[in-house]
């Protein structure tokens, strides 16, 4: 009765709802009070953002099954876990984005959907990006495999993370495809993906050695993240897959063996290196010299690092993020046009920068004191900079 007297549907301008539902051990609510409530809270048909959150009903109400919500753009079903159908979602025409975490499906389009002898509906016709987080049960697409083949023609990204149950549709159906996260042990099961210009790769806990000669499928791949890696293994063939690649993101990579100098001399297109999380770093190593056209660094909790190497005459871009070892800086950055420095408590000094356009420092009580506006014994040296943040008034 109180979710009826909410009025939902009357509110005609409301673009985006977020329903959460948090409990403590206590709580013994029934599965069927939660779906009457759901279904008592239907919004007005402009919604266009939904958020639905810890969820314990087992169907989603009929104001999604009976698609009125027409202009839905953004649906997000986070740790519904009785949830085990989706029936009709992919009926609603405006649906851009869909992510699921730990929901129970097994199939994202239901078999009643594609109807034995009637005409194939072309279903989320306008679904664009698809995220599945913590999915166990997820079995695949569809149990109709030829119904995958008349769905998400214009998906563009699909991130995948730890749905153990998963089998990948061929992506030769997904013809718009461009940005890919996945498994390494998904990469076997991929077809040559001519159009996929992103690949994101998490590495399993078991796997030692991950062959990157398995990229070669990926003829246009530009963009490579790589997480989770012990120890990546390179041959000649394998570097020729990455050749013209453009972005590099390394997390969690434990030994870092693969940023080598050897596989560092094959990288002549990379533009943009990011390094996350990977505390056992001790430094970046020299081969980075031959990154002749790198625009963009990002270091982000490089625990033992202590000093970054003079070999970044075109950098435009350097972010520092909890560096607590980092000394100094490189002395030496004629083309750098934003420098962000968070948590690197042992900088102490900030090197000139001629064509510097922005500044950000924080958590650097002695570099924030030598930056100080007029009175820091720095201040010469920015007093340049276009926007600068953060420094303590």
């Amino acid at each position: 009765m109180d979710a009826k007297k909410a009025k939902i549907a009357e509110k005609n301008n409301l673009r985006e709802l977020r329903l959460s539902w948090e409990r403590n051990a206590l709580s013994k609510l029934k599965e069927e009070v939660d779906e009457r409530v759901l279904e008592a809270l239907e919004p007005h048909p402009n919604l266009e953002c939904l958020y639905i959150q810890g969820f314990r009903g087992r169907y989603l109400p009929c104001w999604i099954e009976n698609s009125t919500l027409r202009k839905i753009v953004e649906i997000h079903i986070t740790d519904c876990e009785n949830i085990r159908h989706f029936s009709k979602l992919g009926e609603l025409p405006h649906l851009e984005n869909l992510f699921l975490k730990n929901v129970g499906v097994e199939y994202i389009i239901e078999e009643e959907e594609v109807g034995s002898g009637h005409p194939v509906k072309i279903l989320f016709v306008a679904l664009k990006k698809l995220v599945l987080i913590d999915l166990p049960n997820l079995k695949g697409f569809s149990k109709e495999q030829q119904s995958s083949k008349e769905a998400f023609t214009i998906l563009e990204i699909l991130n995948i993370k730890r749905c153990s149950s998963l089998v990948l549709p061929s992506l030769s159906s997904l013809g718009k495809l461009m940005w890919l996260a996945c498994r390494s042990s998904d990469l076997a099961l991929l077809s040559e993906l001519d159009i996929l210009s992103h690949l994101s790769i998490e590495i399993e806990e078991n796997l030692t050695c991950f062959p990157i000669e398995a990229l070669k499928k990926f003829s246009k791949l530009r963009s490579l993240t790589i997480e989770n890696a012990k120890e990546i293994s390179f041959t000649r063939e394998g570097m020729e897959a990455l050749k013209e690649l453009t972005s590099l993101c390394l997390q969690s990579c434990r030994t870092m063996r693969c940023l080598s100098e050897g596989m560092l001399r094959h990288l002549t297109a990379l533009e943009d290196l990011n390094i996350w999380n990977c505390p056992e770093l001790p430094e970046l190593p020299k081969g980075i010299k031959h990154l002749h056209n790198l625009k963009s660094l990002m270091l982000f909790a490089l625990h033992k690092i202590t000093r970054l190497p003079q070999a970044f005459q075109r950098l435009t871009d350097l972010y520092l993020h909890d560096l607590p070892e980092l000394e100094s800086l490189p002395d030496h950055l004629p083309s750098l046009y934003r420098l962000t420095v968070m948590n690197c408590p042992k900088v102490v000094s900030i090197p000139d920068m001629p064509n510097l356009k922005e500044l950000r420092v924080t958590g650097c009580p002695q570099l924030e004191r030598r930056c100080q506006r007029g009175t820091g014994e720095d201040w010469h040296k920015i007093s340049h900079v276009r926007n600068i943040y953060n420094f303590s008034k």
